[in-house]
């Protein structure tokens, strides 16, 4: 109690609030397969939300932002002319319209809105000088090292007098993944791993081989790595590199020619029994 948004988030959020983006989208694709229960699924992705915004993270308010609109766009035609889906909609409003009041008039989150975005956000100065220490970490060795970079092992020195919080004077990575691919592995590497990701999802929707559920939820995973890439080390912490290689390997699989469409027979093809006496058109 009493305790500071930066604090609040420093010792009681855990780390693991970063992957609550990625247990949306799987709990999403979940709902939506042959069996599965909608409104145990809205429950558990209602906590995550919950949970996401109890984290004070403005990268989670973005993917939130960007996420559920969508969702709702691409099932609106499903949802409006399906009365559990109306229900269920009224039931989330219910909730949102009770929770959210408590939620803003919390301390840690009205400091959190208090703070802004303006200069005085130490999280986006510091984001800022990240970004200014790699642009003259990258002049410094001229047209060849942002070409190419200064390797996989290379630490971005910081302005003189500042240091980290474990007192180190040179970061291997930034908050902003793009630029920490830039100083490992120069502008040509930065675009030879974005054109490996982009030909990995046009493939797997241009080709549409495999159950939909691999592309869907490839795609959707990848959107959160690289919004998250942006500001949170997306593309370049480990946690989130694991997602990263799990939605290009579910692409992989969505656009290989080897794996035929999941269709399931219908009745009219299901094969009847035989009876007694009919040939099978099997032969011994």
């Amino acid at each position: 109690a009493g305790a500071g948004a930066y604090e609040w988030r420093g010792v009681y959020v855990p780390f693991v609030h970063t992957w609550l983006p990625y247990l949306i989208v799987a709990e999403y694709l979940r709902s939506r397969m042959p069996g599965s229960k909608p409104e145990v699924s809205a429950i558990r992705i209602g906590i995550c939300i919950l949970a996401l915004l109890l984290s004070l993270s403005r990268t989670g308010l973005v993917q939130l932002a960007v996420f559920i609109p969508m969702v709702v766009l691409i099932n609106a035609r499903r949802w409006l002319f399906n009365p559990r889906g109306v229900l269920l909609a009224i039931l989330a409003v219910g909730v949102a319209i009770l929770v959210f009041p408590y939620l803003v008039g919390l301390d840690v989150v009205q400091q959190r809105i208090n703070a802004g975005i303006d200069d005085g956000d130490l999280s986006l100065a510091w984001r800022d000088m990240e970004v200014r220490a790699a642009r003259d970490y990258l002049d410094d060795g001229g047209w060849f090292r942002w070409l190419f970079g200064y390797g996989l092992g290379a630490r971005v020195p910081l302005p003189w007098g500042i240091v980290d919080f474990n007192d180190n004077i040179a970061i291997p990575q930034l908050h902003n993944s793009y630029w920490t691919l830039t100083v490992k592995f120069g502008v040509l590497g930065l675009l030879w791993i974005l054109a490996a990701i982009a030909v990995t999802f046009v493939r797997a929707h241009s080709v549409r081989a495999g159950p939909s559920a691999l592309r869907s939820g490839g795609s959707w995973m990848l959107l959160m790595v690289m919004l998250i890439a942006y500001t949170l080390q997306g593309m370049s912490e480990w946690s989130h590199l694991l997602f990263l290689g799990l939605s290009c390997a579910l692409l992989c699989k969505a656009g290989d020619r080897r794996i035929l469409p999941l269709r399931l027979p219908s009745r009219s093809t299901r094969a009847a029994p035989l009876r007694i006496g009919e040939r099978s058109g099997i032969r011994p």
